[in-house]
């Protein structure tokens, strides 16, 4: 019996890091930011940063996003980036790094990894109710501690600019050039608990558990069920 146990147990383990994790959503000036994982195997994970502006504080400069930025501490042994797709407008490219007032400043030694668009041309707009996401395949050399990914530690960012357009007095021209007006540098976390900041007021609640360890725990609940049954008899 306690070997069955065991199996369960390390069963169960295996499938929830197989599993899409889901990291708690942070608000940001009306719009929310998440980041979902995924371990493809190999050391490879895929990151999917999905930012949903359809709260968004319309009364704020940052009316372009421009960069996004994400990492888990410690997992700095990276050997490959790769950004797999993106439904932002403009075009993207991605690095091992972190975000600037230059958007992405590449740097090799980072755990974090930056998206940004190439040329600022201001494609992504914040201002019409759009959910845009990045999806991201990164490489480890060698996977850091997994402790990290239920942690409260894992950074979550993001650059924003606007059309900054000021008149020439000696020829009356409006001249117009991206000008940043913001950052977003938050924490945050892949599992246990959801927090939500209103003003000073936090709410925590509970993360609803994904459906495949759900069915996991339903099937092993049986088995076990089964095999007391079978030796009572």
């Amino acid at each position: 019996m306690k070997r069955f146990l065991n199996a369960v147990c390390i069963t169960a383990a295996i499938l929830w890091l197989a599993a899409p994790a889901s990291a708690t959503p942070v608000t940001f000036q009306g719009g929310a930011f998440d980041i979902v994982v995924t371990d493809l195997g190999g050391d490879v994970y895929r990151f999917v940063y999905s930012a949903d502006f359809t709260g968004w504080d319309d009364s704020t400069d940052d009316d372009f996003i421009t960069s996004i930025e994400f990492g888990l501490p410690g997992w700095n042994d990276i050997d490959d980036v790769t950004l797999v797709g993106e439904t932002a407008p403009g075009d993207w490219d991605v690095v091992q790094g972190n975000g600037s007032a230059n958007n992405c400043n590449e740097n090799l030694n980072q755990f974090k990894i930056c998206a940004q668009e190439d040329s600022l041309l201001l494609s992504a707009s914040t201002q019409d109710d759009q959910i845009y996401a990045w999806t991201i395949d990164v490489a480890y050399g060698s996977i850091g501690d997994l402790a990290v990914l239920t942690s409260s530690a894992n950074h979550i960012g993001a650059i924003y600019y606007e059309l900054d357009c000021k008149t020439n007095n000696r020829t009356d021209e409006v001249e117009c050039s991206p000008k940043q007006t913001g950052s977003m540098n938050l924490r945050t976390d892949y599992g246990a608990e959801e927090t939500e900041t209103t003003g000073n007021i936090e709410t925590t609640t509970g993360d609803v558990p994904e459906p495949t360890v759900m069915a996991l725990m339903g099937a092993s609940l049986m088995l076990i069920g089964r095999r007391l049954r079978r030796k009572a008899s």
